[in-house]
């Protein structure tokens, strides 16, 4: 088995239940979703943050690479109840061959309060 074919089994095997939708097309697939881990060690002799919880929930999407991300303003990833935006994503690739989607998103009430400060 390549090393291809273990990501994507291992993300289709252990990743939770997903839902993209694109402009009201939604596709449902697997992916990990976890909180951004801080890991410059500035913390050291000031207050120590829990995990995922500096700067604001920040999470780390890794999912299937045939659920592209590519419109970042469009685009809405719920697990379960919880509904996160992209800030940023990308195409893992190995030589020319995809092998996931990595995206930082965020909860949506980020996305909300930004709106609000538009006004």
């Amino acid at each position: 088995m390549s090393l291809a074919e273990r990501i994507r089994r291992s993300i289709s095997l252990y990743g939770d239940n997903v839902v993209v939708t694109v402009k009201g097309e939604a596709k449902s697939g697997k992916a990990f979703i976890e909180p951004l881990r801080y890991k410059n060690r500035m913390y050291i002799g000031g207050k120590r943050i829990e995990p995922g919880f500096y700067d604001g929930g920040y999470y780390l999407y890794i999912g299937q690479y045939d659920i592209p991300l590519d419109d970042i303003q469009n685009t809405v990833i719920s697990r379960g109840e919880e509904k996160f935006y992209i800030k940023r994503s990308e195409m893992y690739k190995s030589g020319n061959e995809n092998l996931y989607v990595w995206a930082i998103v965020v909860v949506n009430t980020e996305k909300e309060d930004a709106e609000y400060d538009q006004y």
